[in-house]
């Protein structure tokens, strides 16, 4: 693990992302999202203005790919309250050697 944060709304005005939910992330050497989630535009978060060419940003949306997903640096696992993975949190972690050492998360302090 290299780092622990919390989600990029809540860095500087969590009061205003709120309806985002909260979560930590635990940022992990090597990890690679395993999933093809098309590009990550969202339209339900476009303004007003835009919602006449949802459709269209929604296809567009599903049938695009991230590019560059395996060079990324900042892959994890996403803990956030709304889903209950904020508690109890159980971590087997290895090392280089092999050796595997388990760490029990309860608080965030």
């Amino acid at each position: 693990m290299t780092a622990i944060c919390f989600q990029p709304s809540m860095w500087f005005s969590p009061e205003k992302a709120r309806h985002q939910g909260e979560s930590v992330i635990l940022i992990l050497n090597g990890a690679v999202d395993q999933r093809d989630a098309g590009n990550c535009i969202f339209p339900e978060t476009l303004k007003a203005d835009f919602h006449g060419i949802r459709s269209t940003i929604e296809a567009y949306s599903r049938s695009a790919r991230i590019e560059g997903k395996e060079e990324a640096s900042a892959c994890g696992l996403r803990l956030g309250k709304e889903q209950k993975t904020w508690e109890s949190v159980r971590l087997i972690v290895a090392d280089g050697n092999g050796n595997r050492t388990g760490y029990d998360l309860d608080r965030w302090d």
